[in-house]
C-alpha cells in the first residue's frame, strides 16, 4: 500500500525481497466459501487466534499503527477490542496512552487513529482527553485535507471523519469528496498523489471508492462505475489484484472492501476470472499459524498489519468499520447513517431498527440505497419491512431491489398492497425452454439494422429458442400449435416512425421502433411468441423511466391504435436492465416508458378452469372475465401461465367500461398438478393417468422360421406404453412344456434357451403375458431346427450363404469355388447326402443326381455354358465311349482346351474324338489317365445359342475292376469376341467290373 510519500524507498526494498524470496505454495484454496465470511469461519477465527498471541504486556499488537488496524479487526469481528488484554491492559488503553506517536503533522496518523477509536465504540473527540476530530479538521485547506499534493490523506481523512459522525453533507466531507473526485485518471483508477507520479494503483483506488461510498456516492455513479472498471482491468488470471505485476494480500484486502463497499459480491461471477475469485487468492496467502503473508515466500514489512486487513475483507466489512453514535442530543438520524454509511454500515443499522421505524428509514433515503439495503436483508425481514412502507415509497424503491430478491416474496402479498403496480412485475417467472434435440436456428441475415433467422424445424406444443444480436433484443422464442419446418423471423430496427403509424402513448427508447414479422407461419398457429430485450440504465436514468413503467407497445393496424403489452424485469447488472415479454403475434413494435407507473386499464376476474381434473390427453378450458376500465375500446394481451412458464397468448378486444369472456384451452399428457394464472388470478388443475386399456405388444421373436442351432436362443421383445410390462405374468411354453421357470425374464423381454438338444423338424412356441393394468397379450409361433451336415472331406459344416435354403458352400470354406464342386461330385451318392437331399437339390427336381452337381458348377463357375459328361461302365478289357456335350452356349464357342484325369490304376484314355471341330489336337501320349485336347470350330458348328452337340468323344478301357471320377477342366472361347471364358469343371463317374 502507498501511504505517503516515502512510498519509494519501501517499493524499491519489496522488489528487492521479491527478487531474493523463494516461491512458495498457498496452504488452503477459499472453494466452498461462503462470502462474507463469519468471525466462527476458521480462516477468520485461525487469524484472530494469531493476532491474539502477538499481544505484548503493554496491549499493544505490533507498533502504534499497526494496533490501530488491529483494533478495526477486532471490531469488524463483533468483538469488544477492550477485552483484548495482556498484563492487565488493553489494546484501547495502548492507543489512548501512546498518543504520543502520532505525528502532528501528518493527517494520515490521525485519520487511522479516528477510525480505531470509533472501532473501539469510543468517542474520537474526547479520547485520552484529546480531539482527534477537531485535529483532523485542522488539517482542512483549500477544500480539501492535508497536502495539497496528495490525495491518500483525503480518502482516508473523509473515511474517519464519516466514522466519526460527521454529516455527509458538510463542507468538509463534500468538498473533500470533489477533490477526490477530481484526481480521478483517465483509466478509472486513483493514485496516492494528485501528480499520479508513480501512476494509478489498485491500493489507492479502492481506498478512494471505500471514501466515496462512505461519504454517500451512488454506486451507479461514474466515478464509482470507473473505480471498479479498474479494479476489474486490474484483476489477475488467479482472481487476485495486481501491484507491480504481481498479486499480494494488502492489495487484495483493501480490493475487496471496495467492491464490498460498492455494494457487490466480490466472488460473484463479474468477479471470478479463470474460476478463481478475490477470496481465492488472498486465502492462499494464510498460513498455518492463521497469519496472512504479504506474498507467497515474503511475509512482508508489517504481518500483523496484513493479518489485521485481511480479517475485515473476508468479513465482508469495508472502512470505515463502524460508526460513531455522539450522545443523544447530538446522535445521527438513522436516515442518514442508512444514506451515507458504507452498504454494510447501513444494513446493520436498518438490522438494528424495528420493523415500522426501518420502513420509515428507507422510505426516506433514496431509492437506490434503499433496494440496496433490502436486497441484502432476510427474506423474511426484507418482506416486513416492505409490507410496512406506503405504495408511493414502493414505486421507486421495488424497481430498485434485484429482481431474484423481490421474486422470492409470495406475490399475492405484494399485489395486495400494491394494486396499481404491473402484476408481471412482481411474479418471477420460469422461462421457456426447447427441446434440447431441436436442430438451431440459422442466421440468414445479420446488418446493424436488421436481422432474418430460419427455424429448421418447430415442433407442435413445443418453444424454440434463437439468441438475438440487434440491439435492444437479446433473444426470441415461439411456439407453434402444429409441426412446422423453415419458419423465419424478420426484425428490422427503424429509425423513424413508420408512415400511417401514429405517436404512441408514453416516451419511445431511443425513438426506435421495430417491425418483427414471421413467415412460413399463420397467425393461427402461433401459441405465444417470447421476446427479451436489455435497456441501458443510464438512457432509463437520463429519460427517468420507472423500470416497471417500461411497456411493449404493438400497432394494430385494423384498428390504428398501440396495444400495451406488460413486460417483466428479469435482470440487472451494471449497464442494462434486462425483460421479458409475451406477445401473441407480430407488427410494429416499439418500447416505452414513463417517470409515473402507468395506472391498470383493466381488471381481471372470475377464473373458471373447468375441469380441476381430468385424465392425461384430455382438454381443460381456463376462462376470466375482463373488464375495461377506461372510456375507449381497449385490445386486452392475455397470457395464460402454467407453473410460471408463459402458455399462450391472446388479444382480446374490450369495449369502453365493458366486459369480455377470455378462454385457453389447454392438454397436458404429463400426470401431475398445474398452477395456473391470469395476471393476478390464480388457480389449479390435476392430471390423472388414463386408463391402461391397451395389451402389450409383441415386437419381434427368435427363431422366427428356421434355425441350424439345436439348442437355439429363443426370445421374445415386448413392449407396453401404459402402464407397463408386469413381468411376473409373463408365460412361456415350448411344444407345450411350460419353461418360465428356466427362462430369464425383464420387463422388455423374455429370454430362453434349451439345457439339451432339440430334435430335427417343426417346434412350438407359445407366450402370455399382461400388463400392470391386467390387459393380456398372447403370441404363438413355431420354427423349424434344420441340422446342417458336415460332409466326408470338409473340415466344416456346409453353409448357405446366400439364404436361399441350399448349402452351395459344401466345404464350408465361406465362398463357393470349384472345390465345392468336386466335393459334392464325390460325396452324391453317400448316405449324408442322400439323407439331407433337400439341402443340396440346386436343380430342385426333388432328388440328388448329377444335374444337381452341374447346377452347382453353373453357380461356382459361371461362363454362360452348359455342360454334362456321360457315365461309363464295363469291364476289365472293354473298350467304353463316354460324350462330353454342351447342351447350351448363349455366346456359342470358337474353340476350347480341355484337360481330362482319371485314376490310371482303374481306367486308361485310349483315344479321343471331336467329329465337329475341324482342327483338334492331343497333347500326350495315348494310353493315358490324363491329358490335353484343342480344338478349333471350323464349321461355326457351335454358334450363339447353340445346343446338345457333343464336343468330344472319350474312349476308355478297363484296366481293373473297381470305381473312378473322369475330371475334365474346360477353358472356352466364346464365339463372337474369341475371349477366354471362365474355366469349367465337368466330373463323369467310370465303374470297371
Amino acid at each position: 500500500m502507498k501511504p505517503s510519500k516515502n512510498l519509494k524507498i519501501f517499493l524499491v526494498s519489496l522488489l528487492v525481497a521479491l527478487m531474493v524470496s523463494s516461491l512458495a505454495l498457498p496452504v488452503r484454496a477459499s472453494a466452498g466459501i461462503s462470502y462474507p465470511l463469519a468471525p466462527a469461519d476458521k480462516e477468520v477465527a485461525s487469524a484472530l487466534s494469531y493476532l491474539h498471541s502477538q499481544q505484548k504486556n503493554d496491549g499493544s499488537i505490533g507498533s502504534f499503527s499497526t494496533s490501530a488496524w488491529v483494533v478495526m479487526a477486532i471490531a469488524a469481528a463483533g468483538e469488544d477490542p477492550h477485552s483484548w488484554k495482556k498484563g492487565g491492559k488493553s489494546i484501547v488503553d495502548y492507543l489512548r496512552s501512546n498518543s504520543d506517536q502520532l505525528d502532528p503533522n501528518k493527517p494520515l496518523d490521525w485519520a487511522r487513529q479516528i477510525l480505531a477509536i470509533t472501532a473501539a465504540g469510543e468517542d474520537p473527540t474526547n479520547f485520552g482527553g484529546i480531539n482527534y476530530v477537531a485535529k483532523l479538521k485542522s488539517f482542512y485547506n483549500n477544500n480539501q485535507i492535508g497536502d495539497p499534493a496528495l490525495l491518500n490523506d483525503d480518502f482516508w481523512g473523509v473515511m474517519a471523519l464519516i466514522s466519526a459522525g460527521e454529516s455527509p453533507n458538510s463542507a468538509i466531507v463534500q468538498n473533500s469528496v470533489a477533490f477526490i473526485k477530481a484526481g480521478q485518471k483517465g483509466d478509472g483508477g486513483w493514485a496516492f498523489d494528485v501528480a499520479a507520479s508513480w501512476g494509478t494503483d489498485v491500493d489507492d483506488t479502492a481506498a478512494a471508492i471505500m471514501a466515496l461510498m462512505a461519504a454517500g456516492e451512488s454506486p451507479s455513479s461514474a466515478a464509482i462505475k470507473e473505480g471498479l472498471n479498474y479494479l476489474k482491468n486490474n484483476q489477475a488470471d488467479n482472481g487476485g489484484f495486481l501491484s507491480w505485476g504481481a498479486t499480494n494480500a494488502d492489495t487484495d484486502s483493501w480490493a475487496i472492501c471496495a467492491i464490498r463497499a460498492a455494494g457487490y459480491d466480490p466472488t460473484s461471477a463479474n468477479w471470478t476470472k479463470n474460476g478463481k475469485t478475490p477470496l481465492d487468492d488472498l486465502v492462499s496467502f494464510q498460513q498455518p499459524d492463521g497469519c496472512f503473508h504479504w506474498q507467497s515466500g515474503n511475509p512482508g514489512w508489517d504481518v500483523p498489519k496484513t493479518t489485521a486487513c485481511a480479517i475485515v475483507a473476508l468479513l465482508g466489512k469495508p472502512y470505515p468499520v463502524k460508526i460513531f453514535h455522539p450522545s443523544a442530543s447530538e446522535k445521527i438520524p438513522p436516515e442518514q447513517i442508512v444514506q451515507y454509511s458504507s452498504l454494510a454500515k447501513a444494513v446493520e443499522e436498518v438490522k438494528s431498527l424495528g420493523i415500522q421505524e426501518a420502513a420509515r428509514v428507507l422510505s426516506k433515503v433514496k431509492e437506490e440505497r434503499a433496494g440496496q439495503v433490502l436486497s441484502e436483508l432476510d427474506l423474511r425481514r426484507r418482506a416486513d419491512i416492505i409490507l410496512e412502507m406506503s405504495q408511493e415509497s414502493l414505486k421507486k424503491v421495488l424497481p430498485e431491489i434485484p429482481p431474484h430478491k423481490l421474486f422470492e416474496i409470495p406475490p399475492q402479498k405484494l399485489w395486495e398492497k400494491l394494486p396499481d403496480v404491473p402484476t408481471e412485475q412482481l411474479i418471477g417467472e420460469v422461462p421457456p425452454q426447447a427441446p434440447p434435440d431441436l436442430p438451431p436456428a440459422k442466421e440468414i441475415e445479420a446488418t446493424s439494422r436488421s436481422a432474418v433467422y430460419q427455424f429448421p424445424e418447430a415442433r407442435a406444443g413445443e418453444w424454440t429458442f434463437t439468441r438475438l444480436s440487434l440491439c435492444p433484443f437479446t433473444s426470441f422464442m415461439f411456439k407453434p400449435n402444429k409441426d412446422l419446418e423453415d419458419v423465419e423471423v424478420d426484425v428490422k430496427v427503424l429509425t423513424t416512425r413508420p408512415p400511417g403509424v401514429k405517436l404512441p402513448p408514453g416516451y419511445p427508447y431511443l425513438s426506435l421502433y421495430f417491425n418483427i414479422s414471421l413467415k412460413n407461419i399463420r397467425p393461427e398457429n402461433l401459441e405465444a411468441a417470447r421476446l427479451t430485450f436489455k435497456l441501458r440504465k443510464d438512457i432509463l436514468e437520463f429519460m427517468s423511466h420507472n423500470k416497471f413503467s417500461i411497456l411493449l407497445q404493438r400497432w394494430d393496424e385494423g384498428s390504428g391504435r398501440w396495444i400495451p403489452i406488460p413486460t417483466k424485469r428479469i435482470g440487472e447488472d451494471s449497464q442494462f436492465v434486462y425483460y421479458s415479454t409475451i406477445v401473441p403475434g407480430f407488427s410494429i413494435f416499439t418500447l416505452t416508458g414513463s417517470r409515473v407507473i402507468p395506472a391498470p386499464e383493466f381488471d381481471l376476474s372470475e377464473l373458471k378452469i373447468s375441469p380441476t381434473e381430468v385424465l392425461a390427453g384430455q382438454g381443460v378450458t381456463i376462462t376470466a372475465k375482463v373488464t375495461n376500465l377506461t372510456d375507449q375500446a381497449q385490445a386486452y394481451t392475455a397470457v395464460l401461465w402454467i407453473n410460471q412458464t408463459a402458455e399462450k397468448a391472446q388479444s382480446i378486444e374490450v369495449p369502453a367500461r365493458g366486459e369480455e369472456l377470455l378462454s385457453f384451452k389447454v392438454v397436458k399428457s404429463t400426470v401431475g398438478e398445474y398452477q395456473v394464472r391470469i395476471d393476478k388470478l390464480m388457480g389449479s388443475f390435476t392430471v390423472k393417468e388414463a386408463p391402461d386399456k391397451v395389451a402389450p405388444e409383441i415386437i419381434s421373436w427368435h427363431p422366427e422360421s428356421l434355425t441350424e442351432q439345436t439348442r437355439p436362443v429363443i426370445e421374445v421383445e415386448y413392449r407396453d406404453e401404459g402402464t407397463g410390462v408386469d413381468a411376473s405374468s409373463v408365460n412361456l411354453l415350448v411344444d407345450g412344456r411350460d419353461v418360465t421357470s428356466e427362462t430369464k425374464v425383464t420387463q422388455e423381454k423374455a429370454t430362453y434357451r434349451p439345457a439339451e438338444e432339440l430334435e430335427e423338424g417343426q417346434h412350438k412356441v407359445k407366450v402370455s403375458l399382461t400388463d400392470l393394468a391386467g390387459n393380456k397379450t398372447t403370441k404363438e409361433w413355431a420354427f423349424n431346427v434344420k441340422v446342417v451336415p458336415q460332409l466326408p472331406g470338409a473340415e466344416k459344416e456346409a453353409q448357405d450363404l446366400d439364404g436361399d435354403g441350399l448349402y452351395e458352400d459344401t466345404n464350408g470354406d465361406g465362398k463357393i469355388d470349384s472345390n465345392d464342386v468336386a466335393l459334392l461330385f464325390e460325396d452324391l451318392n453317400s448316405e449324408l447326402v442322400r439323407r439331407k437331399a433337400e439341402l443340396f437339390d440346386f436343380n430342385q427336381n426333388g432328388r440328388i443326381d448329377y444335374d444337381d452337381v452341374v447346377e452347382l458348377s453353373q453357380k461356382a463357375i459361371p461362363s454362360g455354358l452348359t455342360l454334362a459328361l456321360g457315365e461309363g461302365r464295363g469291364a476289365v478289357g472293354e473298350t467304353i465311349s463316354i460324350p462330353l456335350t454342351l447342351y447350351s452356349a448363349n455366346e456359342g464357342l470358337c474353340g476350347f482346351d480341355l484337360e481330362v484325369f482319371l485314376n490310371g490304376a482303374i481306367a486308361e484314355i485310349t483315344q479321343v474324338e471331336a467329329a465337329h471341330f475341324g482342327l483338334t489336337q492331343v497333347l500326350g501320349q495315348l494310353p493315358a489317365s490324363r491329358i490335353r485336347i484343342r480344338a478349333v470350330d471350323l464349321d461355326d458348328l457351335v454358334s450363339p445359342g447353340a445346343k446338345e452337340r457333343v464336343l468330344v468323344w472319350l474312349k476308355l478301357r478297363g484296366k481293373a475292376p473297381g470305381k473312378t471320377t473322369l475330371r475334365l477342366s474346360l477353358r472356352a472361347m466364346d464365339d463372337e469376341e474369341g475371349k477366354t471364358l471362365k474355366p469349367r469343371l465337368v466330373f463323369g463317374k467310370v465303374k470297371i467290373k
